[in-house]
Order: C-alpha cells, then sequence, then structure tokens
C-alpha cells in the first residue's frame, strides 16, 4: 500500500471523526477546544498529502526521465549490437579472403616450384645438347669458325660466314653443308625448342652485280638463313615446326665494322635454340 493511500484514508477517517466529534458536541456538549484541535490534525493531514502528492509528481518526472534515459541506452546498445553484427560479417568475409588467398599463395608456390623443376630439367637437357655440340665440332670450334654457347635455357650455334658461304652468295659450300648436317643430326634430337636460325651482315652495302639478286643486306641476310633452314629440314630431318628463318642484316653486330676481322665476325649464322610453347606444339602434334 503506498503512501498516498495511507493519507487519504487517514483524512477520511479524521473527516468521520470530525462529523462525529460535532455530533458528539451538539449532543454531548464536548468543549470547544477539543474541536479544534481536531480541525488542526485534519489541516495539517491535508498539508502532508499535498506535499506526497507534489513529491510523487516529482517522483513520476524522474521515473519518466529515467525510462526516456534508459530507452536512449537500448537505443545505443542496439545501434552497436547493429554495428558489432557488421563487423562480425566483415571480419568473416575477410577471414574467407584470407584463407583463400593462403589457398592461393599455396597454390602459387607449389605451381613455382613445379615450373622450376621443369626449367631446370629444361636446362639440363639443353646442357646435355650444348655438350654433344661442342664434343662434334670441337675442331671447328679451335679453328674459331664455330662459337657454341648455352646461358640457361638459350643455346646459340654462332657460325662464321667463311664455313657456309663465299662473299655475297647464299648458295651453301659444300664443306659448310657437311658441317651442318653434323649440326642437324643433334638438332633433330630437340623436340622442346624453337630452333631459329638467323642470318647477319656486315655493314658493307651491296655492289657490283649482286645488287640485282641482293638489293640490300637484308635479302641477302634472309636467304641465306632461309637455305640453311631448308637443308636441316629436307636433307637432315629436323622437324619443320621446330624451325624458323630470320634474317637481321647488319643491324645486330657481334663486334665492330671498323676492321676487316671484326666485320668477318658480324657476317654469320645464329642457330638459337630458344624455349618452346609447349601447348602449342602437343597441339600440332595430335
Amino acid at each position: 500500500m503506498d503512501k498516498s493511500c495511507v493519507f487519504h484514508r487517514r483524512i477520511m477517517g479524521l473527516f468521520l471523526l470530525a462529523i462525529f466529534m460535532m455530533l458528539s458536541l451538539v449532543g454531548c456538549g464536548v468543549s470547544k477546544k477539543i474541536h479544534t484541535v481536531t480541525v488542526q490534525e485534519l489541516e495539517s493531514t491535508k498539508s502532508e498529502l499535498a506535499t506526497t502528492h507534489s513529491q510523487n509528481e516529482v517522483l513520476d518526472k524522474e521515473v519518466q526521465e529515467l525510462k526516456g534515459r534508459l530507452d536512449e541506452q537500448e537505443s545505443l546498445v542496439a545501434a552497436r549490437n547493429t554495428e558489432l553484427e557488421a563487423l562480425r560479417q566483415q571480419n568473416l568475409e575477410l577471414m574467407n579472403i584470407r584463407d583463400n588467398q593462403a589457398a592461393e599463395i599455396e597454390e602459387f608456390q607449389a605451381s613455382t616450384g613445379r615450373l622450376t623443376e621443369i626449367k631446370n630439367k629444361e636446362i639440363e637437357r639443353l646442357k646435355g645438347t650444348y655438350d654433344s655440340l661442342v664434343q662434334e665440332l670441337q675442331e671447328e670450334i679451335k679453328k674459331g669458325e664455330i662459337k657454341v654457347t648455352q646461358v640457361l635455357d638459350r643455346l646459340s650455334v654462332n657460325m662464321v660466314e667463311q664455313i657456309l658461304f663465299d662473299s655475297g652468295s647464299a648458295d651453301i659450300k659444300p664443306e659448310g653443308l657437311k658441317v651442318l648436317e653434323r649440326v642437324g643430326g643433334i638438332l633433330k634430337k630437340v623436340t622442346d625448342k624453337q630452333i631459329r636460325v638467323e642470318g647477319h651482315t656486315d655493314n658493307v652495302p651491296i655492289g657490283g652485280r649482286l645488287i640485282d639478286k641482293f638489293p640490300t643486306n637484308w635479302e641477302l641476310s634472309v636467304a641465306r638463313a632461309t637455305n640453311v633452314v631448308k637443308f636441316l629440314s629436307e636433307k637432315v630431318g629436323v622437324d619443320p615446326r621446330f624451325l624458323s628463318a630470320a634474317g637481321y642484316s647488319m643491324y645486330r653486330p657481334v663486334a665492330s665494322n671498323d676492321t676487316k676481322e671484326s666485320r668477318a665476325q658480324n657476317r654469320r649464322i645464329e642457330i638459337t635454340l630458344l624455349p618452346l610453347n609447349l601447348d602449342r606444339v602437343l597441339k600440332d602434334l595430335r
């Protein structure tokens, strides 16, 4: 039972008491002093009741304010929970991305490892070709007519002009055919490289009667490379799908063109073994 109800009951009791006292005064002639005391108590009780009512209003107002604050806090908590849920979802997404990236990195590392292993095996096989060429051509290498080099997965056979061609000619000399036949016997075993035959010249312009057949060093370099490719394919049996011919004229010298000796070094045929697009070759072989 709250305080206001108690006071209401008290006031009702006092009213009843006042009525009773008035009746008693009338009927029994009770003194006026007792009546006055009773009225004062009644007024005091009314004042206390008013004070209590005012306090209740203040308390109600405070309760409403506290309820409003509580609602605000609940709204803030709900908003914070929403943010936390969003952050949790983002964290899950980031974890998925991290896991996917970790899987991709692992796959890449495995793929890199496989490629490295393949590359090492390829270099090792090429080293075997290099050793065979050096062994087969050791006499010409000693004379300085042929130079065989290998850098990782690239191998080159550099053959000076005099071993293959007469000056200004694209026809392969008989002794040159014999050398190419020996070189081709090794090259036709190579099935995982492209074999590019490159023609190179010095910077001396074509002159005399040759100009009608070879207007510039371009035509001469291309003709020489093409004739070597045709011989390797048609006479030696090198797979033509691995062969290509290129003429570079005078624009890729290996020495200056200032002396007779340096110009002789630039007039050359280079047979270069390069990495091959295996997917394309395998498709062609089907």
